[in-house]
């Protein structure tokens, strides 16, 4: 998100100490309210970038489900991608993982409500048959 928790937050505490909520990215891949049909394109131009980084040795990905539309943290309702979205970010990034062979470890993360877990069972059940294709 570009705006909202933990963007809305200060990045230092009044002491001069960094604030615990507010860390930096790397590469940073602002998505505006409104502009959730650019957010797989930025998705895959912050791949690039990270790719001109250098090889990475493993990655942990963070399968926030905060942006779900049907989420109910009322701190993330200013991203709202659909359950496709949701997927496709997904595929899109195991994928680019594997095709580059950098281990990964994926996390479920954030999501509340009652609809969040579809975001995270339609992710497992594909990565799942994914990978046990490759034991056939």
């Amino acid at each position: 998100m570009a705006s909202g928790w933990p963007l809305d937050c200060p990045a230092m505490l009044a002491d001069g100490r960094p604030n615990p909520s507010f860390v930096p990215s790397d590469i940073d891949i602002p998505i505006e309210s409104g502009e959730e049909p650019y957010y797989l394109e930025r998705l895959r131009t912050g791949l690039r970038q990270l790719e001109e980084a250098g090889p990475a040795d493993l990655a942990i990905v963070v399968c926030g489900a905060d942006p779900y539309e049907k989420d109910e943290l009322p701190s993330a309702t200013l991203l709202k991608l659909s359950l496709d979205q949701m997927f496709a970010r997904d595929r899109l990034v195991y994928t680019w993982l594997e095709e580059r062979k950098i281990p990964a470890a994926f996390l479920m993360a954030g999501g509340y409500g009652d609809e969040v877990w579809r975001v995270y069972a339609q992710f497992l059940r594909w990565a799942l048959h994914r990978r046990f294709e490759h034991f056939a």
